[in-house]
């Protein structure tokens, strides 16, 4: 069960100077930078290190330092001790969770997802596309069966090799799917993975034609999932 949406851009992707004013009113560059951290930090799929972080930000080594630390005293991110890595918290994701709880979309989907899960005893989630990523809003666990999968709610996850993601940019033009090929590359995270332009169109179309759309082992070995796009207020 999916769902399209439009995003703005990140914080981290404008072009404009950190001084730009709105309203007359100047942005505050030390907030912008404890933002542009935790996007860049929300796009990693295990974490990055300081130096990594800093890298990808664009913003000096000691100041993403004193930003992280002061978030991981915080509580909002944790370093993993093995590999120094930063990730979310559960007090950042508890935060997220809280928000996306208002939705509207989230709320009508639910009793809906209950009812699935009980009839296939699987797991049902409910995606959205926020930055070209596919973004968990919303998980029913099934009462009958336990799966363990690493999804969460405001997991985000890759659109080329998922069944969330191949169902929500279905209908995709051929231009947008280049875009999104030239600026993520489409990552392969093993054999089975669609890494082309060309086979990517292909798997679509097959998806078009379905209905819906699979992972067959594209993006965690050992997993299969299927996904369907709702496109319409009137389906929920």
């Amino acid at each position: 069960m999916e769902a399209r949406a439009i995003i703005d851009r990140p914080c981290g992707d404008h072009d404009a100077s950190m001084e730009q004013t709105i309203s007359g009113t100047h942005s505050v560059p030390a907030v912008e930078k404890v933002l542009i951290i935790l996007e860049v930090l929300a796009r990693s799929r295990a974490g990055l290190t300081l130096r990594e972080l800093a890298g990808r930000c664009g913003i000096p080594k000691s100041s993403v330092h004193g930003i992280v630390l002061t978030l991981q005293r915080c509580g909002y991110l944790h370093r993993n001790q093995r590999s120094s890595r930063y990730l979310f918290a559960r007090k950042l994701l508890r935060l997220a969770n809280e928000a996306l709880s208002s939705l509207e979309l989230r709320e009508r989907a639910e009793p809906h997802m209950q009812i699935l899960a009980r009839q296939i005893q699987l797991p049902v989630h409910l995606g959205i596309i926020e930055f070209d990523e596919a973004v968990i809003v919303a998980k029913m666990e099934s009462v009958l069966s336990y799966h363990p999968m690493g999804s969460w709610v405001g997991k985000r996850m890759e659109l080329h090799c998922t069944g969330m993601g191949k169902a929500l940019i279905s209908n995709w033009n051929d231009t947008e799917l280049e875009r999104l090929a030239q600026e993520r590359t489409l990552p392969r995270h093993n054999d089975n993975t669609i890494s082309s332009v060309k086979r990517l169109k292909d798997e679509l179309a097959t998806v078009r034609r379905l209905g819906y759309a699979i992972d067959d082992e594209e993006d965690v070995l050992g997993f299969r999932c299927v996904g369907a796009s709702v496109t319409t207020a009137t389906v929920l």
